[in-house]
């Protein structure tokens, strides 16, 4: 279809507002024990997360969004 022959209207509703205005990844990537590069998950960051809700919580950043990542 070209712009000739269509006659719709443009979409002019705006995109909807997003519930999070920030994200905090933190990685739980795992490897086998005496990788060369090491893993995240060794050091305790799959508990991490967890920790920092409530923190996060009572400095008012409530559309905080914490993340796992590989």
């Amino acid at each position: 279809m070209n712009e000739e022959t269509d006659n719709r209207a443009p979409d002019s509703t705006p995109d909807p507002t997003p519930f999070y205005r920030q994200h905090v990844f933190f990685c739980v990537n795992k490897r086998e024990d005496g990788h060369v590069r090491g893993c995240c998950d060794d050091t305790g960051s799959l508990e991490l997360p967890e920790y920092m809700k409530a923190p996060a919580k009572e400095v008012w950043l409530q559309r905080l969004r914490l993340n796992s990542s590989g």
